[in-house]
């Protein structure tokens, strides 16, 4: 039988036309089609974006390690990262969070298998953040995805409550099947204090995959405390002392923030995103060590000063005005009522009677307003930042920029105006020595803030923050702004080789700009290396004196 040249030329294009569909469909898809990035089994249980998001910055560095070795990345890690990225990019968290620990378990165990696997599934479920004596705490091991096999082997799971003189109650559950498990156990014989309940996975051969723990908070007299400020809070509410002036309106919103999360706490499990994190999460990121709670508010210090502030209100005194040290305040939000928290150290000495510098620090990804007034190198007692800024005599505050990884952008950025705002309502600022730094994300957040509102600032210091995307029409009309920008050169988050790029035209168009890098520094280092210099550096730049006197 003859073909005619038209039915060949038909059958052909018909086959390129399948393959060229399954090719376009696969980039549609926009997920690389390697055997590592294939996942088995279903989803199960919501994955949050913060989890997916949480590994994005340590994949970014390990690759730019595995970059500069002369074996370079190999082509399976390449596969598998291309694809963890595409699917965070596609909001895929389920995909995004088991590519990228399936990634971390190579670089860092040096294997992803079964247990691996297994381990990354459960996620480790407290009710309460807070628990009273003789109280039961409901714990569960909740999957978040199946393995799509039947597993090879008995692995085994033990919960610990456990306080700061040993364990109290445990649980030893045998895990078979990919399954969830509720557990309850009992608070009795707990020392009021911090407290924790420890998970660890062991495999079939009594292997110990993931060791973590997830803290709260054990006293009895948390309630009553919080019902007394309760009770506080109608009485001022209802005498409306918040209309007698700034400092009044941040001090009763302030115990508002405070209520409200003593008060989300009793009712579930919270904390800060080391605290709330998925294990496998907490392993890879090194959190979840120890008995540490930390979460919205500082316990018991902002219970301390909720009550020392509703004292002083209802005995008709300015709680604020001749307030000093590290204290959470909150405002509430005119984008969206929300109630807003930031962090403030005043020195020792502070008097309204004359004006006061300030600088305002922003928090890099993964962070909140905690972390610059918080942060201390291993084996210091003392925080370097709180250290400068009472021996320079400096206001620092520290907004949360409306979570860790809002980029300063937007409402984020908004948080930060609105904070200074408020703290020159509330201290006697002089507005011609105001200052802006942050490290990291928040460096991002100096470049963006800092150009964008130059006329609020003195000087900016941005830290680890390459600026790729500042261009001269950004900063030729702050050609005067004086800026440091620090960088360290083995920081593997934050390249030097584009920092680089950045000074070299920053220094073209601005009159005061001063690049300094540090041959030793990482990411993580530069923080406390540069911030002697940074206080250098605002201590000899402020504007044109204008009058310092507080109207």
């Amino acid at each position: 039988m003859s073909i005619s040249f038209p039915h060949l030329l038909f059958k052909y294009t018909s086959i390129c036309g399948i393959f060229l569909f399954c090719i376009i469909g696969s980039c549609v898809r926009g997920y690389a089609q390697h055997p590592i990035t294939l996942l088995e089994g279903e989803q199960l249980g919501d994955i949050a974006w913060e989890d997916a998001r949480a590994f994005t910055v340590v994949t970014r560095s390990t690759l730019n390690r595995l970059k500069a070795t002369d074996e370079g990345i190999p082509p399976n890690l390449q596969a598998l990262s291309d694809t963890a990225f595409a699917a965070f990019e596609k909001k895929d968290n389920y995909r995004a969070y088991r590519l990228f620990m399936r990634f971390m378990a190579m670089t860092r165990d040096s294997s992803s298998g079964e247990g691996t696997e297994l381990a990354a599934s459960y996620n480790l479920v407290l009710n309460r953040t807070i628990t009273n004596t003789d109280d039961t705490l409901h714990v569960q091991l909740k999957p978040l995805f199946s393995l799509g096999h039947p597993l090879s082997g008995e692995y085994t799971a033990r919960l610990s409550l456990r306080g700061t003189k040993g364990v109290v109650d445990e649980r030893t559950l045998p895990i078979s099947s990919v399954r969830a498990f509720d557990s309850a156990l009992s608070t009795t014989g707990l020392p009021e204090g911090r407290a924790g309940v420890r998970y660890e996975l062991r495999d079939p051969a009594g292997k110990l995959l993931l060791r973590v723990t997830r803290a709260f908070l054990h006293t009895d007299t948390m309630s009553s405390r919080l019902k007394i400020l309760q009770t506080r809070l109608k009485i001022l509410h209802g005498e409306n002392i918040a209309s007698r002036g700034a400092s009044q309106r941040a001090a009763i919103e302030t115990i508002e923030y405070i209520v409200a999360h003593l008060e989300e706490m009793h009712a579930k499990y919270v904390g800060d995103l080391r605290r709330t994190a998925q294990p496998m999460v907490m392993k890879y990121r090194r959190s979840g060590r120890g008995l540490t709670w930390r979460g919205a508010i500082n316990i018991p210090a902002d219970i301390d000063l909720a009550e020392t502030l509703s004292s002083a209100l209802l005995a008709g005194e300015d709680p604020l005005k001749k307030s000093s040290g590290d204290f959470h305040l909150a405002y509430q939000s005119a984008v969206d009522s929300q109630l807003v928290p930031y962090r403030i150290f005043v020195p020792e000495g502070y008097t309204p009677d004359r004006s006061w510098p300030l600088i305002i620090g922003l928090h890099g990804a993964s962070g909140s307003e905690n972390t610059w007034l918080d942060r201390r190198r291993r084996g210091e007692t003392e925080n370097l930042c709180k250290h400068l800024s009472q021996e320079r005599g400096y206001l620092f505050v520290a907004p949360s920029g409306r979570g860790p990884f809002t980029g300063y952008r937007r409402i984020g950025g908004q948080d930060v105006m609105d904070v200074l705002d408020r703290v020159l309502s509330i201290y006697n600022i002089d507005p011609e020595r105001v200052y802006l730094t942050g490290h990291s994300m928040g460096g991002g957040g100096t470049w963006i803030l800092g150009l964008r509102h130059a006329e609020k600032f003195a000087a900016i210091a941005p830290i680890a923050a390459s600026g790729r995307w500042v261009r001269s029409r950004h900063v030729k009309p702050h050609a005067d702004l004086p800026v440091l920008f620090s960088q360290g050169a083995k920081d593997m988050v934050a390249l030097a080789e584009p920092a680089r790029r950045t000074a070299k035209l920053l220094a073209k168009y601005m009159t005061n700009f001063t690049y300094t890098e540090y041959p030793d520094d990482t990411h993580n280092t530069i923080w406390y290396t540069a911030l002697p210099s940074i206080f250098d550096f605002f201590d000899a730049h402020g504007r044109k004196e204008k009058g310092k006197s507080k109207k």
